[in-house]
């Protein structure tokens, strides 16, 4: 099944945007990566979820390299085993669900899960919640971390994103004694494995477009190089809002592209 190919300068942009997010906010870059892909190039949704991780799985493996050789005390490499291995099992579920999705129902499920994410971006999720302490040591706390990388990886194999939509949020909740940082960069070392697990598996149901991904590699490796520098010497918090603007175009877009193809197909 062959797939739009979008130029060269065209790949590079959006594997450049996808890995600048991943890289700085510690998710896998798939939240930008399925949109631009289903909506500039019109690629069938289920394909863009599989694609997309192939992206994922770059931008995560060069944000992790860069972040160990300049900034390692922000990787916590024990946490982000517990969170992989829990996301293992989670993308073969998410594998299974996407098989009998239709994909009416799986674009508005994007569709929320991206305004869930501009939400928590912009900040107007923080405080809600509450109860009693949470244990950051000990088997409740391994506990936790698994049951988390399970949700984790069920979000990635199902919406091509790498899961740290999830993580980053459950280790701050975990330890917040951990700046952003440590939270964003232990992330990103979560994701590789999860996201590869998930591309596997989406492979044999032929969602995959090895040369779109390939075409993707070089900005997406670019931008989350740039995306951890950026990270590390820039306050967080302008980006976070930036990039929860792009989430909400993006999730109104899908709907309005998945509306008037309905209204096509009606008419």
């Amino acid at each position: 099944m062959d797939s739009p190919r979008p130029g060269a300068a065209g790949a590079f942009a959006i594997g450049a945007v996808a890995g600048l997010a991943a890289g700085s906010l510690g998710i896998g870059g798939g939240l930008l990566l399925v949109p631009m892909l289903s909506l500039l190039l019109g690629l069938p949704l289920k394909r863009a979820v599989g694609t997309s991780l192939l992206g994922v799985i770059v931008t995560a493996v060069v944000a992790v390299a860069v972040e160990w050789r300049a900034y390692p005390a922000n990787l916590h490499w024990p946490q982000a085993g517990l969170l992989a291995a829990g996301a293992a099992v989670g993308a073969w579920l998410g594998v299974k669900v996407i098989a009998r999705t239709p994909t009416p129902v799986l674009a508005r499920m994007l569709a929320g899960l991206l305004l869930l994410g501009a939400l928590k971006m912009s900040g107007l999720l923080d405080g809600l919640g509450g109860g009693g302490p949470i244990p950051a040591t000990g088997p409740a706390a391994a506990a936790l971390h698994l049951v988390g990388g399970l949700a984790a990886g069920v979000i990635s194999s199902l919406f091509g994103v790498g899961g740290g939509i999830l993580a980053v949020p459950l280790l701050a909740l975990l330890h917040p004694d951990w700046a952003f940082q440590a939270c964003r960069a232990t992330s990103l070392a979560m994701i590789p494995p999860t996201a590869l697990a998930g591309a596997l598996l989406h492979r044999k149901l032929e969602n995959l477009d090895l040369r779109l991904g390939a075409a993707l590699v070089p900005g997406a490796a670019a931008g989350a190089v740039g995306g951890v520098l950026l990270a590390n010497r820039v306050p967080g918090r302008a980006l976070e809002i930036a990039f929860a603007a792009l989430l909400v175009v993006a999730a109104v877009r899908l709907m309005r592209r998945k509306a008037e193809a309905k209204a096509k197909a009606a008419s």
